[in-house]
């Protein structure tokens, strides 16, 4: 018999500003000790995060990544964006998410290029 996860997997659709659905994903742990948001470039997607995701996950961090619109799962013509504000705010969006479940805990991210900011 296969031995259980240390921890819980979710997935789930969102709706940005403009109502296009974007994809997010988490691993959490029985009782993390913080969160971790994984941020991905251009051109990449969350799923490409999931060994790292788990590896944080078995280590007690709460892990919580974001398929950006055109990119991965999310909707949106690929690759795509009318302005970057756009990733700005389905960011934003994202993160008041993982706050908002997160209740309090520490929050640190681990991003790759995609020349932005956090808001």
């Amino acid at each position: 018999m296969a031995e259980a996860p240390a921890f819980e997997q979710r997935s789930a659709f969102f709706p940005a500003k403009d109502n296009l659905r974007l994809f997010r994903r988490s691993f959490v742990p029985p009782s993390p000790r913080a969160a971790i948001v994984v941020l991905h470039g251009y051109a990449d997607h969350s799923g490409r995060y999931l060994e790292v995701m788990g590896h944080l996950a078995r280590r007690g961090l709460s892990v919580h990544a974001l398929d950006y619109r055109g990119h991965g799962q999310a909707d949106g013509r690929r690759g795509h964006i009318d302005s970057f504000s756009q990733y700005l705010d389905d960011l934003g969006l994202f993160l008041g998410l993982v706050a908002a479940e997160t209740k309090g805990l520490p929050c640190f991210v681990l991003a790759t290029a995609m020349g932005h900011s956090l808001p």
